[in-house]
């Protein structure tokens, strides 16, 4: 009764040490990933905050076009 004892206490105790190491490596593999994503979002905030202008000279522009497209059709079908 002893030896199954001590061999299952043994059996966990080898299990505790990988278990903690395959835990490790997910929380090391986490944080990469968090770290990886947070380097992105510091990337594309530079270039987002310089489309947003160009967007809105880009929308402005496509305002008027589509305005003068208005007009020359109203003068096409008017005559006048």
């Amino acid at each position: 009764m002893t030896g199954e004892l001590t061999f299952d206490l043994a059996m966990s105790n080898r299990q505790i040490p990988g278990l903690s190491t395959v835990m490790l490596l997910q929380v090391i593999a986490v944080l990469r990933f968090v770290r990886q994503v947070l380097e992105m979002i510091r990337a594309a905030d530079p270039i987002v905050d310089l489309r947003i202008p160009t967007v809105q000279t880009s929308s402005a522009m496509n305002c008027h076009i589509n305005a003068l497209q208005a007009n020359r059709r109203g003068l096409m079908s008017t005559g006048n």
